[in-house]
């Protein structure tokens, strides 16, 4: 990278952290309480206001009923938690429903499972900080017309935020979620004081309701109760999307993980789930209502939030109290994004690692942090944003379906998993343990299933079928990267005995010539284009010839090394260690020694480069040989020189010819 490109860089996103730090940046419970339950405590700034605006188009009856879909939401809430507490336990490497799904159902439904959860991840984004938009064009009316500017203004900050780590992260969104909650149930507790003792006021909206087409199709009020009903329910299931953040990313907790996890699951669902419940029946209490205001018989603002007018009604209009919930209300929402941000890219590298998506996505960048596919997540939530203008109502309708698809597929995958346990258990105990565990799977997996076909339903032309036709298209994607590195890998692979053929050997490089030669061939992985390009360096005269490999991943590093000695390489191997997962430059470090101990020598790079037939398959190929070329070709004595393997027809390319001679730059003195 050049220079000022990676001052600009340093400065934004911090020095490099070394792979030895990764433990520190582990997340203790006083930190992975807050992170965590960001997105399910934010979606009380917005989940009511859908429930009681979607009860109250149909009529006053209805609306009464919020407090009572309040509770079958927390009924879901505890179905899911006491589902995933079994999934952290039994799956503490994280990937959550996703590694479920790919080991107990095959790897359709794994894939299935994570792009839902990809889906799921990029409208939480999406929702969080349009709806923050939304407070602040409200608080702001100057800023009304900017709301979409205002929540991509928020995922740009988010992003940035991540990329310096999630441990710095975590310490910056601990206190205001802290202080969100503490103000949520302060105001909890002083309604319920004043409501026992008879003093408990009104809500300024009580008494409002609107009318056709205010927030919300017309057709809302023509529809029949049960799928008012459906449709209010699956308005609040946001509440309940923040669980799969915690279960899919187990490993970014401090030891003992999954315990660990488990805590913080319990708890922020726990406080969740109260503080909702609380909020539902304190909003019916008050009279909420979600209209218009009139003053004088002109429309004078929009409605203040749920949260807006519970705070109003108990502490005043105008009151400290009311104020200060709106404000901590709105800054929640703008880091409410941050568990999509710790999620999502946990998610991709797992998804890398198994070849559904580009293994760009499994590696880590300078602050240890996957941030690949912290950028992607970045695109798609703002891409989601553009495209809807930033609808909080469109937006939820397409929210909740991505998420209880992959819960419903991971807990029939937790059936079939407790039940291969059952099968093998010798022990009665054990027997009966896996039995029990095997019935929570198989009721949780009913329940979310019906629950899935309701929301469905009740939302498919509302925008649930953007979401479905999003979940479609991503697996279909999926499927083909995958179908594309299987078929590469068995054609690259080396079979396990497999005889590697004879070893050419070359004349030493004429003392007598312009420019004796050091070879160097560049190994990332010992398969077919690696065996040719050691083999063409080896048929060309060189002073000296060694392979080289650079150390960003302990275990493929490992691997390596060990069938190089078990296979009798006849070429020396180096090892780079590369500390911050920086290919380039211990590499480049590496030649520019070799130039300077070898000054009248020319250095020729080997590098195993794939001739691609498709213009998509070079996203997959190549991108060591146009790094090393762009980073190394400007020294005078080094020449690059790639070892061509045709993907379709590697036959092409089988011969061995000697390397041509290196081309020196010549300079002026």
């Amino acid at each position: 990278m050049p220079g000022p490109l990676a001052s600009v860089k340093r400065i934004v996103i911090g020095r490099p952290f070394s792979s030895d730090r990764l433990a520190r940046q582990r997340l203790p419970k006083r930190f992975a309480i807050p992170s965590f339950a960001a997105d399910t405590v934010s979606a009380l700034a917005y989940a009511p206001d859908e429930i009681i605006l979607t009860l109250g188009l149909s009529g006053a009856g209805l609306a009464t009923l919020s407090p009572w879909v309040g509770l079958s939401i927390v009924a879901v809430m505890a179905i899911v938690v006491g589902a995933h507490l079994n999934v952290i336990q039994e799956y503490p490497g994280g990937g959550s429903d996703f590694v479920v799904a790919r080991k107990n159902l095959g790897a359709h439904a794994g894939r299935l499972a994570g792009a839902a959860l990809v889906a799921d991840y990029v409208l939480t984004v999406a929702v969080a900080t349009s709806q923050a938009g939304a407070y602040l064009g409200g608080a702001i009316p100057g800023l009304a017309p900017f709301q979409t500017g205002i929540a991509i203004a928020i995922i740009a900050l988010l992003t940035l935020v991540n990329l310096r780590g999630a441990r710095e992260l975590a310490r910056l969104v601990s206190l205001p979620v802290y202080a969100f909650t503490a103000l949520i149930a302060l105001t909890l507790v002083c309604g319920a004081t004043e409501a026992l003792h008879g003093t408990l006021g009104l809500s300024p909206n009580a008494g409002s309701n609107p009318g056709p087409g205010e927030g919300a199709p017309a057709s809302l009020t023509l529809v029949g109760g049960s799928l008012v009903m459906a449709r209010a329910f699956s308005s609040g299931l946001p509440v309940v999307s923040g669980v799969k953040a915690i279960t899919n990313t187990v490993p970014v907790f401090q030891p003992p993980k999954a315990r660990n996890a488990c805590i913080t699951l319990l708890v922020s669902g726990t406080m969740t789930a109260a503080l909702f419940i609380g909020v539902m029946f304190l909003a019916s209490a008050t009279g909420v209502s979600i209209s218009p205001r009139e003053a004088g018989g002109a429309r004078v603002s929009e409605a203040t939030p749920v949260l807006g007018q519970i705070s109003e009604a108990i502490f005043g209009r105008g009151s400290f109290m009311s104020i200060a919930m709106l404000a901590m209300a709105t800054l929640v929402l703008c880091i409410a994004a941050n568990t999509a941000f710790t999620g999502l890219p946990v998610l991709t590298a797992a998804l890398a690692r198994s070849g559904y998506v580009p293994r760009v996505f499994a590696s880590r960048g300078d602050r240890l942090v996957y941030s690949n596919g912290i950028l992607l997540l970045a695109v798609l939530a703002v891409i989601v944003v553009l495209a809807t203008g930033a609808n909080i109502s469109l937006l939820i309708h397409m929210y909740v379906v991505g998420v209880f698809t992959t819960f419903a597929i991971g807990q029939i995958g937790m059936f079939r998993h407790y039940s291969k346990k059952h099968r093998v258990a010798a022990r009665l105990k054990e027997r009966q343990y896996f039995a029990r565990k095997r019935a929570v799977s198989i009721v949780a997996a009913a329940c979310l299933t019906a629950i899935l076909v309701t929301v469905a339903t009740a939302n498919f032309l509302l925008g649930a079928w953007v979401t479905l036709t999003a979940v479609a298209l991503m697996w279909g994607a999926m499927t083909i990267v995958s179908r594309y590195y299987a078929r590469i890998f068995s054609r690259l692979a080396l079979d396990p005995d497999e005889d590697l053929g004879r070893w050419p050997i070359a004349a030493p490089s004429p003392l007598d010539g312009k420019d004796p030669m050091r070879g160097i061939v560049l190994v990332t992985q010992l398969n077919r284009p690696a065996i040719r390009a050691i083999k063409k360096a080896m048929a060309s005269p060189h002073l000296g010839l060694q392979a080289v490999a650079v150390k960003t991943n302990d275990s493929a590093i490992d691997m390596l090394s060990s069938e190089w000695l078990r296979r009798k390489i006849p070429i020396p191997l180096r090892v780079l260690n590369s500390p911050y997962r920086d290919f380039l430059a211990p590499l480049d470090d590496y030649v520019r020694s070799f130039t300077r101990t070898y000054p009248r020598d020319a250095v020729v790079v080997y590098i195993p480069e794939f001739v691609v037939g498709h213009w998509w398959e070079s996203i997959m190929h190549n991108h060591v040989l146009r790094r090393v070329t762009a980073r190394l070709s400007r020294y005078e004595r080094v020449t690059i020189c790639p070892v061509p393997w045709d993907l379709d027809n590697p036959e092409h390319d089988a011969s061995i010819a000697p390397a041509p001679s290196p081309v020196v730059k010549e300079t002026t003195p």
